[in-house]
């Protein structure tokens, strides 16, 4: 019946006044009343299984036995529900024999001043009445029952009666009572009276304005009740005639609350004015000011009336303070319009939000303090969260509101305070059930100054507590569907209270514990915990039972699963209970508070469960089969042993506590099968088939449970990696997918016929399928977060390089299934060339049509990769849409340009050879692709020739003679080319290295890539050509700085870097020291000297117009760390430090013995004036 959620919110000691209302809201037609059809997921309402029932043994012998342990129903440290009293059998016999969708039924506990709880059921025809007596259980309570006032034809559709209680004191029964929707009233003066037929009853009748009926009664005093109608209010006066015994009942409508006072302690109104109906909108709720306070707080007056109350009236519009007299009048002192506060605070300021939350006042309450409280409903702001099959969500709020003593204005008191409770109305509420099931609360007050209370709010199915500071919140679900929460009433208990609950199958009694909710508040995480670990536990045992016929959940037991010698019913038990949970967790509702970590948590608890079991299952039909020899036993042994658990029975041990680790036993399975093989069965194949068996029965078993029950969860998105795809049981699984492999493949080849090589095969198939889902469900997981980090982005490459060099063994046909179910299309495009050669073109062209492009890119990589460019180049022209595409989306410039000019698209071709020369390292290579490239280029004519293409071939054919240019000067050296290479570098860099000479080694290198035939990069180039002897060469400068003026690769701080080197080993050729002896010298003479300078060589020459010049003192900068190492990455720190030392040296000697600037600007004059006078 009952079922727990919504772990919660603390609050400090608490207590409550009893109520001694009955169902003041009742006839309020809501817009959405918690109908039958009640939670999300919910099943229609069905017959109910006592409905055939003998009500006799309700209270027979058997509930005569029930213990108080047997009565409590649900137990946490903060909630105890248990059984109060079962329902009279003339109650629970017109309930058995009613149909639930023709009759209506209304009820309450009314809790009196003396402490006795009474309660209440009517229906159309019939009142019963009975004292709730929580001592016993045996047997069935007194009935008292009356006939109710007759329903008003005039309605179209039948109404119950509302009720009350007469207390007379606790020496006498109390009187009762009733009064029909037409203001039709009978009053008995005492409930005996209902024993005997009730027929003797005094009545009257309230005349009603036109088009109004009663909706609720509620007792302000012994003697004097408040009767709400659709649109105003009447004072019930009960009176006793002297000396007859006899009572007669004053009604006396409200004074208008617009016209005020009109009729002010004036005990003698008029009964015959009928007056008119209030302004004020439908009247919903009549609450009484429960604390003792002045009038003058509210009404700013000096002293206090006696005999006077405080009552607060909420509409559905307003909310109104009225005082009244008990001698006789009344008064509205204030009127608030609370609605537009109320959806400004529950919209947060939004007016889009305003305009969705069709904000429904319920009921209202008031505190000790006396500002009131409301509870209320609204369509949720987002309601894409939310289980909805149709009709609105909706939800269900608390806001405490706060009068001020000086202004009397309202304000909102805190913050709004969310019910866990939600509802999905599936239907157009039916009018007669509205006043059964609109929802009503209570407070339940505190005893301490300041202290904030707890709220108990009652909906048709189910029931919450909530503290009124955050954060415990406590809510409880009636597990049977077909029963209903007819009303309740709080019963002070010394210290805690009593919250009696009437439903449709007993009376329940709910009492929290105000020393452990207070507590929450120290330790708010902990006592979240202690409630979520008491639902979970009635959950899983009590979640979903269809074969239960109880109405109530019973705790007998300390734990979830019965104990069983039988594992199999064990793991089983436990695997139904986490089925149960969830199954729970999702009719409650609350699976969306519930972060899809958690859910994605839940359901690897319960994968592994089924893993075990299934592990054992597949354990028990190996040993009838295999006899004595049996893997399992020796693996878990093993396992255990390391643990240190290796005693007893560890086998049930195991599965009893080590299930939640079970994908760990999956190596020792195999690492146990490979041992026994190599030492004690090493013919005995049984052993590999066992292992693979039961590995087999894991992932069968996981995944099987994951497909049936994954939506269960709500989970869309993979928000944590599957425990199956872990890496060490990816490892281990391949382990055993080789080894079986390779015995299928060795059984094979030796042609054996063995009685387990179809075994073994459909295994080995298997084993690929769970290889092939693991992989996909892992690259699934990597691609859903690879934008999160680089690591994974790198495994998730690797990954897919490993899961590209899987594939499937065994039966062709076996293995297109699998690649096609998990679209790998290379191992498709793979297997389709081990076809017969006569099919292999249809079936690819089968698999283009269907697939596209997501087949053909994985078909021309094979092709690369198997170096079969020659299919890749003579495909149909139809399919050349997708080597278009697969070449735009994977540029490979070698590759393209062929497909470009047998399509004679020639630039693009062009384009492709000039950017596949640049990253071409073969010197001969890389001037063949350019020449065909400029070729492309001018392919179209004259005309058609883009300039800058062709200037961009030149540049680089130029780069390349470059290359032949130096080869050229190394030969005039005179060492022969039959020479070793190593050898002729030696001699070379001996010989033909500029001063400094520190950097042998680094030329050497560079100069033997050149030898070798090699494309140097450009900045090889460079150095190559600034640090060899130029006496003869002093073009290699210009050469050198028009490479780094002309470079599309390098970067400016690149060329910067270089063009200083440069310079510099320009200023280091010539001896300074001697052009500065100047002595006896004349001008000339300088001049002369001057222009036999690599300078003036350099700056005369007229390639050197758009190189950058760069002047001693900025020459003599010393390159850094990160620019050495951006030039040399494959140096070591080390050797990047020797460079660095060197490059010091070279700026030491250029700064002691270099010419200065004023010294280059004099030779670049003399080169500009040289140049003029020769134009």
């Amino acid at each position: 019946m009952l079922s727990n959620i919504s772990p919660g919110r603390d609050s400090p000691q608490i207590h409550s006044r009893t109520t001694g209302f009955f169902n003041g809201n009742r006839g309020h037609s809501p817009r959405f009343v918690t109908p039958t059809l009640r939670r999300p997921g919910g099943s229609e309402r069905s017959e109910s299984p006592s409905k055939f029932m003998d009500v006799d043994t309700i209270y027979g012998h058997e509930r005569t036995k029930q213990s108080e342990e047997a009565r409590v129903f649900a137990a946490s440290n903060t909630l105890t529900v248990r059984l109060a009293v079962f329902l009279p059998r003339e109650v629970q016999q017109v309930f058995n024999a009613s149909d639930p969708s023709r009759d209506i039924f209304a009820g309450t506990v009314d809790v009196l001043q003396d402490k006795t709880s009474y309660g209440i059921v009517l229906s159309v025809q019939t009142c019963f009445v009975w004292k709730i007596d929580m001592q016993t259980t045996s047997h069935s309570p007194t009935c008292y029952i009356f006939p109710v006032p007759p329903a008003d034809p005039s309605l179209p559709y039948p109404t119950v009666p509302y009720a009350s209680f007469v207390p007379f004191g606790p020496s006498r029964e109390p009187g009762l009572i009733l009064v029909s929707g037409s203001g039709e009233l009978r009053f008995w003066d005492s409930i005996g009276i209902g024993l005997a037929g009730a027929e003797r009853f005094s009545s009257t009748k309230v005349d009603l304005i036109e088009n109004d009926f009663v909706t609720g009664l509620e007792r302000l005093e012994t003697t004097i009740f408040i009767l709400k109608t659709t649109s105003k209010l009447y004072r019930l006066s009960l009176t006793s005639r002297p000396g007859t015994g006899k009572y007669i009942i004053v009604a006396t409508p409200f004074s208008d609350p617009d016209n005020q006072p009109s009729f002010w302690l004036n005990p003698f109104k008029t009964l015959s004015k009928k007056g008119h109906a209030w302004d004020v909108g439908s009247i919903i709720a009549v609450r009484q000011n429960p604390c003792d306070q002045s009038i003058e707080k509210s009404r700013g007056n000096d002293g206090r009336r006696t005999g006077e109350r405080l009552i607060w009236v909420l509409t559905d519009k307003e909310l109104m303070l009225w005082n009244v007299n008990l001698a006789g009048g009344e008064q509205c002192i204030r009127t608030h319009k609370v609605m537009d506060m109320v959806e400004d605070a529950l919209s947060r300021g939004s007016e889009s939000n305003r305009r969705i939350l069709d904000v429904e006042f319920l009921d209202v309450a008031v505190d000790s303090s006396g500002d009131p409280i409301l509870l209320v409903s609204h369509t949720p702001l987002a309601s894409s969260s939310s289980n909805i099959t149709s009709g609105p969500l909706r939800m269900y709020a608390i806001i405490r509101l706060h009068q001020s003593s000086t202004s009397g204005a309202m304000t909102i008191k805190n913050s709004i305070e969310d019910l866990p409770y939600e509802l999905v109305s599936r239907r157009t509420p039916d009018p007669r059930h509205g006043h059964v099931a609109v929802p009503r609360f209570a407070i339940l007050e505190t005893t301490q100054e300041g202290s904030s209370g707890l709220t108990f709010s009652q909906f048709s199915d189910a029931f919450s507590f909530s503290s009124l500071e955050p954060p415990y919140q406590e809510q409880i679900y009636l597990k049977k569907i077909e029963d209903v929460i007819l009303g309740f009433g709080v019963l002070q208990q010394g210290d805690y209270h009593d919250v009696l609950i009437l439903t449709k199958s007993m009376v329940l009694v709910a009492r929290p514990n105000p020393f452990n909710i207070a507590k929450m508040r120290d330790d708010v995480d902990g006592g979240r915990i202690t409630v979520l670990k008491s639902t979970i536990r009635q959950a899983t045992k009590h979640g979903i039972k269809p074969d239960d016929d109880r109405q109530l959940i019973h705790f007998k037991d300390p734990d979830v699963v019965a104990s069983s010698l039988s594992l199999g019913a064990q793991l089983s038990g436990r695997e139904n209970s986490l089925k149960a949970l969830i199954s729970f967790i999702g009719d409650s509702g609350a699976l969306s508070k519930l972060s899809p970590t958690t859910r994605e948590n839940l359901l690897t608890d319960a994968e592994k469960l089924v893993a075990a079991r299934g592990i054992w299952l597949c354990h028990n039909e190996q040993v009838l089969r295999a006899g004595s020899v049996s893997l399992l036993p020796s693996a878990i042994e093993t396992y255990m042993a390391k643990k240190n658990l290796a005693e007893g029975d560890f086998l049930r041990t195991f599965f009893l506590i080590e299930a939640p680790y079970i994908e760990k036993l999956v190596p020792e399975i195999i690492t146990t099968a490979q041992f026994e093989l190599a030492n004690r069965h090493a013919k005995n194949p049984q052993l590999l088939l066992q292992a693979s068996g039961l590995v087999d029965a894991l992932f069968t078993s996981a995944f099987t449970y994951r497909s049936q029950y994954r939506p269960k969860y709500q989970l869309n998105k993979v928000m944590t990696q599957p425990w199956t795809s872990e890496p060490e049981l990816l490892y281990s699984l391949r382990r055993l997918f080789e080894a079986t492999s390779t015995y299928v493949e060795t059984s094979s080849a030796q042609k054996s016929e063995s009685s387990n090589s179809e075994e073994f095969l459909l295994l080995l198939q298997k084993l690929a399928s769970h290889l092939f889902r693991i992989f996909d469900d892992k690259l699934q997981y990597l691609n859903l977060h690879s934008e999160e980090n680089n690591s994974v982005e790198r495994e998730r490459n690797r990954l897919e390089e490993e899961f590209r060099s899987l594939r499937p063994l065994g039966r062709l046909d076996f293995c297109f299934q699998l690649a096609e179910h998990y679209r790998d299309f290379y191992a498709l495009s793979e297997l389709s060339y081990r076809t017969p050669v006569g099919l292999t073109a249809g079936r690819i062209q089968n698999y283009t049509d269907k697939y596209k492009d997501d087949f053909t890119s994985q078909l021309y990589r094979w092709y690369i990769e198997q170096g079969k460019l020659q299919l890749l180049f003579n495909q149909d022209s139809k399919n050349n849409k997708y080597l278009d595409d697969f070449l735009e989306k994977n540029p490979a410039p070698r590759l393209s340009w062929v497909h470009d000019f047998k399509n004679k698209r020639y630039q693009e071709a062009a384009s492709a050879l000039l950017s596949a020369a640049r990253d071409d390292t073969d010197r001969e290579t890389k001037h063949l692709v350019l020449s065909i490239g400029k070729l492309a280029t001018m392919a179209n004519g004259p005309a058609a020739t883009p300039h800058n293409k062709l200037l961009a071939f030149d540049t680089a054919l130029d780069f390349v003679a470059i290359h032949d240019s130096l080869l050229q000067q190394f030969m005039d050296q005179g060492y022969s080319t039959e020479l070793a290479v190593d050898t002729r570098v030696k001699r070379l860099t001996a010989t033909k290295c500029s001063i400094p000479s520190d950097r042998a080694a680094l030329q050497g290198a560079i100069l033997q890539q050149l030898l070798q035939g090699k494309a140097l990069s450009e900045e090889d180039a460079v150095d190559l050509l600034s640090m060899k002897d130029n006496t003869q060469y002093s073009s290699n400068f210009v050469d050198a700085l028009n490479i780094i003026s002309h470079s599309s690769y390098m970067t400016e701080e690149r060329k910067q870097f270089c063009s200083r080197s440069v310079w510099r080993r320009i200023y280091l050729h010539d001896n300074w020291k001697y052009i500065r002896t100047v002595a006896n010298q004349t001008d000339h003479e300088l001049a002369a000297s001057l222009r036999r300078t690599q300078i003036y060589q350099v700056l005369k020459s007229p390639a050197i117009s758009t190189a950058r010049k760069v002047q001693p003192s900025e020459a003599i900068t010393i390159p850094t760390t990160e620019d050495l190492t951006s030039r040399h990455p494959g140096l070591a720190s080390t050797q990047i430090q020797e460079l660095i030392r060197d490059y010091e040296r070279e700026c030491k000697l250029l700064f002691e013995d270099g010419p200065s600037d004023s010294e280059f600007l004099h030779v670049q004059q003399l080169a500009q004036d040289d140049t003029s006078r020769n134009a």
